[in-house]
């Protein structure tokens, strides 16, 4: 086809590079610049070659993007470079990233510009314990005169907080109003983050009210750090002020309008691993029910199977309470008397599927905590709850026993205390965070 095809305008270079990037075909572009430099080079210029090397930044093809840059010779230019940066970010290579940063863009006869930055920060970011490399690549900015960007601070921020240096990640936020710029939704994201890794919990609540004052819509990630920052508080039932809970109901709303219930449903779960066993929780749990947030969980397989994937821990605790006492309550309260045999669960018991925990989601910190992870969230619940779980093969299924007609009698009030015991334990875990807060030192 391109052998055919040599009336090629750099136009329509351009134009087929650009949709080859937008399909992460970095193959195809690579072959289209190798067949075009060999048989018409002077209708290839740095902006053709800088869309095929951000192709392979897209695909974290790092390797590719050097390949390229190299074969540009003396054709690349500036943007060329950082296309190549920010593959090399892509793909976690910090040191070649740095390489292109300090040694490569000088010996072209370039001047790194805040783009540059912003590449070998993220760069920097992905690797844990670079906190004094991004520091100093930080200072040697300043140093250099380099005019930053609000996208080149947000870098920096998020860079130092992935790095273990969260107060450090503050100090270069509080520079951002002093370089003469205003943050935007993603940058006060990143300094919330900060703040609540380095305990100052009050601070991060600070940055989301001047947020809101700034006439800026909180995103997900923004609506998250507040709830866990709350919950760090012990104040879960106003963990969320009535314009971030509109903001959340708002964008779940359209979302779901969208059809895109599945996004929906991880902005819901974010709230929910913070509000979990409290009233606020429950409504906001059977408000995105309603909105079909997770349509999926009255779609189940079976009528006594209840399949939690798609949920965050503190989301299958409520959708589990919701199953117990408004699906299989009502259920097992009408069998009582029936013939087991004709009309009972399958082998007498209710299956709940968890999942073994191994796919992280974006909302979670860890799968390894029991507020995130499902099944340890879901199976401590019902074993603090005495609940009559059954072993179980399968490490990703929760099994409840209904051996006899008397049991399933039973099991409504049972369910009805489940509830009810996290409730009180919510008390108690509110207890004991007010006691920490207490004792700890006062935020800024």
């Amino acid at each position: 086809m391109l052998q055919a095809a040599g009336t090629l305008t750099p136009r329509c270079y351009a134009l087929l590079l650009t949709e080859l990037r937008r399909s992460s075909a970095w193959v195809a572009s690579s072959r289209t610049l190798e067949w075009a430099t060999a048989t018409e080079p002077e209708k290839i210029n740095a902006q053709h070659w800088t869309t095929a090397i951000s192709a392979c930044a897209r695909s974290r093809r790092w390797q590719e993007a050097l390949r390229l840059l190299d074969l540009a010779g003396d054709v690349a230019d500036l943007y060329c470079y950082n296309a190549a940066i920010a593959a090399c970010a892509a793909a976690g290579r910090p040191h070649e990233a740095l390489h292109l940063l300090e040694v490569d863009i000088p010996a072209a006869g370039f001047c790194a510009d805040a783009y540059s930055y912003s590449g070998a920060f993220n760069a920097l970011g992905q690797r844990g314990g670079a906190g004094d490399e991004v520091l100093s690549l930080y200072r040697r900015m300043v140093i250099r005169d380099v005019e930053p960007t609000i996208a080149t601070l947000t870098s920096a921020i998020s860079g130092l907080q992935r790095c273990g240096r969260p107060r450090e990640a503050l100090q270069v936020f509080d520079r951002v109003e002093g370089a003469g710029l205003e943050p935007d939704v993603v940058c006060y994201g990143a300094a919330m983050t900060a703040a609540r890794a380095s305990g100052q919990v009050g601070l991060c609540l600070t940055l989301a009210e001047r947020m809101r004052d700034a006439g800026l819509t909180p995103n997900a990630h923004c609506l998250n750090e507040v709830s866990l920052a709350c919950a760090d508080l012990g104040s879960h039932t106003d963990c969320l002020s009535d314009e971030y809970r509109a903001a959340y109901r708002d964008r779940c709303r359209a979302l779901v309008g969208d059809g895109q219930w599945r996004k929906a449903a991880q902005d819901f779960n974010v709230v929910l691993d913070a509000t979990h066993g409290t009233a606020v929780g429950e409504g906001i749990f059977r408000d995105a029910l309603s909105k079909g947030a997770y349509s999926m969980l009255e779609q189940p397989l079976k009528s006594w199977t209840l399949d939690l994937h798609g949920l965050s821990g503190g989301a299958a605790r409520h959708a589990v309470e919701w199953w117990l006492t408004d699906v299989q309550s009502p259920l097992l309260q009408l069998l009582h008397g029936m013939d087991s045999k004709k009309a009972g669960p399958t082998k007498g018991q209710l299956i709940i599927i968890t999942g073994k925990g191994k796919h992280r989601r974006k909302w979670q910190r860890s799968t390894r905590a029991p507020q995130t992870c499902v099944r340890a969230s879901v199976e401590s619940m019902l074993t603090e709850a005495k609940a009559p779980l059954r072993p179980s093969s399968n490490d990703g299924v929760l099994l409840l026993s209904i051996d006899t007609l008397a049991d399933w009698g039973a099991f409504g009030r049972w369910a009805e205390d489940v509830k009810e015991h996290r409730q009180q334990e919510f008390v108690r875990t509110r207890g004991r965070q007010r006691a920490a807060k207490q004792q700890a030192p006062p935020t800024k």
